[in-house]
């Protein structure tokens, strides 16, 4: 199996910033339209999208638009799973 480091580095750099996490753990749970992750944080509309798209590109986020809704869940729903934990033991 050979380990692609460049994706795995995209992947730790969009969810290198706080809001990015914050979103990323929110999506742990259930997926979420963009109304309610924008509830999660104190950020315009437009930020908020840039954010998810940066997600979104790294493969963090699929998306899914219902409607009028654009509804956000995590690719792998363990990929915070074992992170987390050990970073909170750092």
């Amino acid at each position: 199996m050979t380990i692609d480091f460049e994706k795995q580095s995209q992947i730790f750099k969009a969810l290198g910033h706080p809001t990015r996490l914050l979103l990323a753990h929110k999506l742990r749970e259930k997926e979420l339209c963009v109304c309610e992750l924008n509830a999660f944080v104190d950020i315009d509309q437009s930020t908020l999208s840039r954010h998810l798209k940066i997600l979104r590109e790294a493969g963090v986020l699929k998306k899914e638009k219902r409607s009028m809704q654009v509804y956000y869940s995590l690719r792998v729903p363990c990929l915070l799973d074992n992170i987390l934990e050990c970073i909170a033991k750092l």
